[in-house]
């Protein structure tokens, strides 16, 4: 993770409502065909705005986006 706490809020503002809908979709452990079904989209375009967001927040994993999320938690 490359991102300091205090830009955190803007990274996370930069993102798109989709972006944030698939970001607390993946911090709650779904999968990717998961979020599909729940977006009513396919898994690729799921793919494609999971891989946007982590870009953006600079995340590397899974891991790495509840951790921010966690960090979100505390500073809101």
């Amino acid at each position: 993770m490359q991102c300091a706490t205090h830009d955190l809020g803007a990274l996370f503002e930069s993102l798109t409502k989709r972006e944030r809908d698939v970001f607390d979709l993946v911090i709650a452990g779904k999968l990717n065909k998961q979020i599909a079904d729940a977006l009513k989209t396919s898994e690729r375009t799921v793919k494609t705005h999971r891989a946007q967001l982590m870009l953006k927040l600079g995340a590397n994993s899974a891991t790495d986006l509840g951790a921010l999320a966690e960090r979100l938690r505390r500073t809101h």
